[in-house]
């Protein structure tokens, strides 16, 4: 949700501390299309991202090149989940996500950090471990703003798979089933993103 980007990026470098102002080192080119076959973020909010990327960076959160944004402005029917590759400025993936069901039916609605809300919550975040769970194998993510989306861990939020993110759940009900909170995918995306994010700290920006 793109008013939020402002509170987002005040937030982060509250959280991970306070760093240098020279670390926030936006570079102009990625705010064109990484990937002209496809739609892209904004440029601001590529900016947001770049800038989250950086602070997070600096202080170790991730050292991997590749960064994970999910709109949540678009509809549950468009692609709204990029992975980018930060270093080259390249689209690696742009596909499908579901929002949490407390969030609303097609479009997300509102946002919570709460507990037992099953709404999606939006920020900073960083992928952890792999663990096999009742969606089978899924990843693990870190919160990491406080008052945004800090309780993801403890609300169990993670990425995994689901049999209602398909066309063809599109095709019938206009829209993608909804999860608890969690970013769900389908599982051939899912099985995609494990392969892209193993053994690293990748970081994910929702807004």
């Amino acid at each position: 949700m793109i008013k939020f980007l402002p509170a987002l990026l005040i937030s982060l470098p509250l959280l991970l501390m306070s760093v240098s102002s020279g670390t926030l080192l936006y570079n102009p080119k990625i705010s064109s299309p990484l990937n002209e076959a496809g739609p892209m973020p904004s440029p601001k909010v590529l900016k947001a991202a770049y800038e989250g990327y950086s602070v997070s960076k600096a202080h170790h959160v991730t050292q991997s090149p590749l960064m994970i944004i999910v709109n949540f402005d678009l509809p549950s029917t468009k692609k709204r989940f990029w992975v980018i590759d930060i270093d080259n400025q390249k689209v690696l993936m742009n596909t499908y996500v579901a929002h949490g069901a407390g969030s609303g039916l097609n479009r997300v609605k509102h946002v919570s950090n709460a507990f037992e809300s099953h709404e999606s919550c939006i920020g900073f975040f960083s992928t952890a471990k792999e663990y096999m769970g009742k969606h089978g194998l899924s990843i693990r993510i870190n919160g990491l703003e406080r008052g945004f989306n800090d309780h993801a861990a403890k609300r169990d939020i993670v990425i995994h798979a689901a049999h209602y993110v398909s066309k063809n759940n599109i095709e019938k009900y206009h829209r993608l089933g909804r999860s608890w909170g969690c970013f769900a995918l389908s599982q051939a995306d899912l099985n995609k993103i494990i392969e892209l994010t193993r053994h690293k700290s990748v970081l994910i920006m929702a807004y």
